[in-house]
């Protein structure tokens, strides 16, 4: 019933859409198209669901409704996640395995505060080690908190992660819509990624929030590049965002272009192969050097910090470990169960026991984006053509099969850490690629595949049984 009412949408309202736009096709060529499509059910279905199709095929096809309805889904949720927090009940800080906010960012909050309202712009301040520059902390725009009095800070903490979860929730709309998805898509797709479990899970943390908007800025920036030859916003999130974590954003993007070069069907013997990443590259480097006075000093600090290279470091341990070296079995399971959800398998202290053995909550893996993602992104295989069928395949696993050996999982860290983190985002974020394109051909009028659909129902089922009855016997 669901899937015929996405086909009758999209008939009613996105097929219309598009061939009003054809001024070749005669109107009785279009109404005859039209008969041929529809089942014979439509009467029915339309009748009622014809508030909700009305509504629907408003928000297709006026793009500021559509933020406009995003924005107040995304303010529902909000309330339903934050709602103790923004009510001032609770402050947005944390004690156990979140004591990282009360011991490390307050701290550095309220030190920058003063230093601001003490000396100006700081440079460089005494209160860090035996002295360091501050001045490149902060350049990033988001960084808004240190410009509150300290009395503030603790109160604002809430709103200052919501702001940076509703921009990745903007980004990511403007995102798929860039790759030509309906707008009901691309709304389900924002929310996916704004309410991801590395988003709300990293937001504890404060900085995770950031490393999820700058990778979708740089999603949008590409596609502008590609699409449209606007190469302003590129330049811009390098120049803002003169992190390390850039250089891990860089890697997937340099994946994902390969992969969207290849699913336009260019060649590389084209020129236009090469356009984008050329041009990539070249903003790259400029941006590299615009931002090399902020950067340089981070880097510096890193090098000489004995969590990279001093006895405290893991690179040796990590880099000598064996290639197809696998791990222990409830690590897998760990895994697995946390892409249906942060809590399945416990959470905070409690979580300890029971994430296969990892340091802490927050070191485990936080791959959940939605459980309709899991439902539907094996249904690429089949509505997909077979050429996309092995893109995607290989796409996946590029970003599954650290997962599987986890020395590729130390590469991509550059063997600082057994880290997932923001890995554990981008590999789910390929997933969603591939339910969001899933769900447009839905759109498109495809039939969804039921015998596929209903093992991996069965697999949901049973793992939420499984981290149902762990909690149970853990209580």
């Amino acid at each position: 019933m669901g899937m015929n009412f996405l086909r009758m949408f999209a008939q009613k309202y996105f097929f219309e859409t598009h061939m009003s736009k054809n001024k070749h096709i005669s109107k009785a060529n279009t109404q005859s198209n039209v008969k041929k499509t529809v089942p014979k059910q439509t009467t029915s279905l339309r009748k009622d669901g014809s508030k909700l199709f009305d509504f629907i095929g408003f928000i297709e096809k006026n793009r500021w409704v559509a933020f406009g309805f995003l924005s107040a889904l995304f303010l529902l949720l909000s309330f339903i996640v934050f709602g103790q927090f923004i009510s001032g009940r609770y402050y947005y800080m944390f004690k156990d395995i979140g004591s990282d906010s009360v011991t490390i960012f307050y701290p550095y909050w309220v030190m920058n505060s003063e230093l601001i309202r003490e000396f100006g712009y700081p440079l460089w301040s005494f209160n860090v080690g035996m002295g360091q520059s501050v001045y490149g902390n902060l350049l990033n725009p988001l960084g808004t908190l240190v410009f509150f009095s300290k009395e503030m800070i603790v109160g604002m903490v809430v709103f200052y992660e919501l702001a940076k979860i509703f921009i990745v929730a903007l980004l990511s709309f403007t995102y798929f819509k860039s790759v030509n998805y309906a707008n009901a898509v691309a709304i389900l797709g924002a929310l996916f990624i704004s309410f991801s479990g590395y988003v709300i899970l990293g937001s504890g943390w404060y900085g995770p929030t950031v490393e999820v908007l700058y990778a979708v800025l740089f999603l949008v920036a590409f596609e502008q590049i590609f699409k449209r030859n606007r190469w302003w916003l590129f330049l811009v999130g390098i120049f803002f965002y003169a992190t390390v974590s850039l250089a891990f954003i860089a890697v997937f993007i340099a994946v994902y272009a390969l992969f969207r070069l290849l699913e336009e069907k260019l060649t590389p013997w084209q020129w236009s192969f090469w356009a984008a990443p050329v041009k990539m590259i070249g903003l790259g480097v400029l941006g590299g050097m615009l931002v090399a006075i902020f950067f340089v000093p981070v880097m510096f600090a890193l090098y000489n910090s004995p969590r990279i290279g001093g006895d405290s470091g893991y690179f040796t341990n990590l880099a000598s470990s064996g290639v197809f070296t696998l791990m222990p079995t409830e690590k897998y399971i760990t895994q697995i169960f946390r892409f249906y959800s942060n809590d399945i398998l416990g959470n905070g202290i409690f979580a300890k026991d029971i994430v296969g053995n990892w340091e802490n909550y927050f070191e485990s893996p936080a791959s959940y984006i939605g459980l309709f993602t899991l439902l539907l992104f094996p249904q690429v295989f089949v509505l997909a053509e077979k050429r996309e069928k092995w893109l995607f395949g290989i796409y996946m696993a590029i970003w599954l099969l650290p997962l599987i050996f986890p020395y590729f999982r130390y590469a991509f860290w550059l063997f600082s850490g057994d880290y997932y983190r923001l890995f554990s985002f981008l590999s789910s974020l390929v997933l969603l690629f591939m339910a969001m394109k899933v769900l447009n051909a839905l759109f498109l009028g495809k039939k969804i595949n039921i015998q596929l659909l209903s093992p991996n129902g069965g697999h949901f089922g049973a793992s939420s049984l499984y981290g149902y009855n762990l909690d149970v016997a853990k209580t």
